[in-house]
């Protein structure tokens, strides 16, 4: 029950970090007023989401067995590369079905979600830390960082993303109507190969793009991998509880999608990354790839 208000205030703290950075960032007038009037219902849905961050900052500190710098710097990689760095980039690729949204609203966007959860992480670290570590940094290194193998699993990880993006992009968002009308302005639906094709004729970037964010993805959870390297359960549950925020995001109403659009990609996305963790964590914690040189 003490986590849990520790937890519940970390929560209110970033909360309150949050809105004021968004309040005091220029983010441009377009934006402004279709993201000023969500009332309390975003309200709501911003605490249940800085929650789950906060809780997954405190699972990841709390678990941890290195020293306090270390595991900052871990999950301050981690978590908010994945969370705000991995969404927006692609908000960024895709931002031409957002014309409120500019660029540079991006940009600050990924600003005005990481300080706060920086900020939540040190204080985190703080509130959250056991006083027992075991601080064995050399061994646990050995464990992930000296093969030579690990090139190879995070070109394999980018490569199953990208199949796990275009199959759960298709066979769950795209089977939704409304999705389908948003973005392309026609409510038929293509088979999947016909589909594929068609992504292909408008912007054959886009496979590759998906690739490299796999390949980021990858890089980017490392450290928890690092952290957790002899830890296997509560590896898989670090990641899983990373990845699942960027579906939770899309939990807070925001008039960029309309409701059923964005439930359609909460549902694609949670759905997604579950799966996407799992293979991460099988690659990663599972998989021995020998090299020429060991």
């Amino acid at each position: 029950m003490k986590d849990f208000f520790k937890v519940a205030l970390l929560t209110v703290i970033v909360s309150i970090i949050f809105i004021g950075i968004s309040i005091a960032v220029p983010y441009s007038q377009s934006f402004r007023e279709i993201s000023g009037d969500s009332g309390l219902t975003g309200i709501a849905t911003l605490l249940i989401l800085n929650l789950f961050c906060c809780y997954t900052i405190f699972y990841v500190i709390r678990n941890s067995t290195l020293s306090g710098i270390k595991t900052i710097i871990c999950l301050s990689i981690s978590l908010p590369c994945v969370y705000i760095f991995m969404t927006q980039i692609e908000t960024l690729f895709f931002i031409s079905a957002f014309p409120a949204l500019t660029k540079m609203d991006v940009l600050l966007i990924m600003f005005s979600n990481s300080v706060p959860l920086v900020i939540g992480i040190l204080i985190g670290n703080k509130i959250f830390a056991r006083k027992e570590k075991i601080i064995n940094y050399e061994i646990e290194s050995k464990t992930l960082f000296s093969k030579k193998g690990l090139i190879a699993k995070i070109f394999i990880i980018g490569f199953l993303y990208a199949i796990i993006y275009f199959l759960f992009g298709y066979f769950v968002a795209w089977q939704s109507e409304d999705l389908r009308i948003f973005y392309s302005g026609s409510p038929l639906k293509d088979s999947f190969i016909e589909k594929l094709i068609s992504n292909f004729k408008e912007d054959p970037f886009i496979y590759l793009f998906q690739i490299v964010r796999g390949i980021l993805f990858a890089l980017f959870i490392s450290p928890i991998v690092f952290l957790f390297s002899n830890k296997s359960k509560t590896l898989l549950v670090s990641i899983i509880l990373i990845y699942a925020t960027t579906a939770l995001c899309l939990i807070i109403p925001n008039k960029l999608f309309p409701d059923s659009v964005r439930w359609a990609h909460f549902i694609e996305m949670s759905t997604s990354m579950l799966l996407f963790a799992f293979v991460t964590w099988f690659v990663y914690n599972k998989i021995s790839i020998k090299t020429n040189n060991g």
